[in-house]
């Protein structure tokens, strides 16, 4: 058979690969998926109403060996509700565990974060906005673009202080908004975060999305609810996300125990793989991501002898190995032994049947 040989190099098919091919090859095909304007990045959930399960620090464990381009939030991190003192010392245990996330980590405000006012506590929204300028300056809303892609940080807390109308977004954050639309009109996707999905169905948000967001491509992430829901608005991806450690919604009485995924309660982080036609949104379980390096042959439980393939050599896992095999040899001698029996009775039984 007469194969035509070619030579694919850098310059047909990527900046990063060289290979050789032939008329059949064993691959599909070299259309490589790692277009430069290509990028991903991981959203961290709520962790508010007791940071159950250890699943927080999982989370961020989780983010660092999945190692995406940057890691955005939709607020709720810290317990808060409290006095400035006890926010104060939530805060440092906050920065201390996002410190070690390699990637940049965005915040967004959330009620926890920066407490409503009211009767009971007059100046509580005050209190705790100034606790966030002490860890994170002035902003409680900010964008920021990556590769041609708008990203908007929104504070629905703005507009909950001590004035007499509350309000998620105060005028103010909504002229920002429209501003920032505006200014960045040529961007290929506007991506939206924050933190009370409530604000949806307000009227001022309707205007929005009537408005500036109309005639552009956007995806909006919300929290919240510790309890996921997807929606389709205007054509557009809405998303309420669960926790990462936050407490359950639904289970009163169990604070502590989430209720599985067909109620929307599942510990989380949402992996958004941005690409020319827009964003691809999957949520990966916690308990479902597992490290490379989990289980040794000094760790696993697993009964089945294998040659130690570590060097130099453990000679306690050999050890280990020897005594695997040794009662692996003796439950399979039981287990043929019970089958031989097993069918010299069924034999001697089809006799019987058979004479009769």
């Amino acid at each position: 058979m007469n194969i035509k040989k070619l030579s694919v190099f850098a310059a047909a098919v990527s900046a990063a690969v060289m290979i050789q091919a032939v008329e059949r090859n064993p691959w599909t095909h070299l259309n490589f998926d790692n277009d430069p304007e290509d990028f991903r990045f991981a959203i961290v959930p709520d962790r508010s109403g007791g940071d159950f399960r250890g699943a927080f620090m999982n989370a961020l464990k989780c983010v660092n060996m999945m190692r995406p381009e940057f890691v955005m939030t939709v607020g709720d991190l810290v317990q808060g509700v409290t006095t400035p003192d006890r926010l104060t010392k939530q805060q440092i245990e906050l920065t201390n565990f996002t410190s070690k996330v390699k990637a940049p980590f965005f915040y967004v405000v959330g009620n926890h974060d920066i407490t409503r006012s009211r009767a009971v506590y007059p100046l509580h929204h005050e209190d705790s906005s100034k606790v966030w300028r002490e860890f994170y300056g002035d902003k409680t809303y900010y964008s920021f673009k990556y590769k041609r892609c708008l990203f908007m940080i929104v504070d629905t807390m703005s507009g909950r202080d001590s004035r007499k109308n509350q309000c998620a977004i105060t005028p103010e954050q909504y002229d920002w908004i429209n501003k920032t639309l505006a200014d960045n009109a040529d961007v290929r996707w506007t991506f939206v975060f924050m933190h009370q999905p409530a604000v949806w169905d307000s009227a001022d948000w309707k205007r929005l999305e009537n408005g500036a967001l109309a005639n552009r491509k956007y995806t909006v992430f919300a929290g919240d609810w510790h309890s996921y829901v997807y929606a389709k608005r205007n054509g557009r991806d809405y998303y309420a996300l669960s926790v990462a450690g936050g407490c359950s919604a639904g289970n009163i009485g169990k604070a502590n125990e989430l209720m599985g995924v067909e109620y929307g309660e599942f510990d989380h982080i949402t992996w958004v793989t941005m690409q020319k036609e827009g964003p691809t949104v999957v949520n990966l379980k916690l308990d479902g991501i597992i490290p490379g390096e989990y289980l040794t042959q000094a760790t696993t439980k697993s009964p089945v002898p294998h040659p130690v393939v570590d060097i130099p050599a453990d000679p306690k896992v050999a050890e280990k190995m020897q005594k695997l095999r040794v009662a692996r040899d003796a439950k399979l001698a039981e287990y043929h032994k019970a089958k031989a029996e097993k069918a010299k009775k069924a034999k001697k039984a089809k006799k019987a049947k058979d004479r009769k």
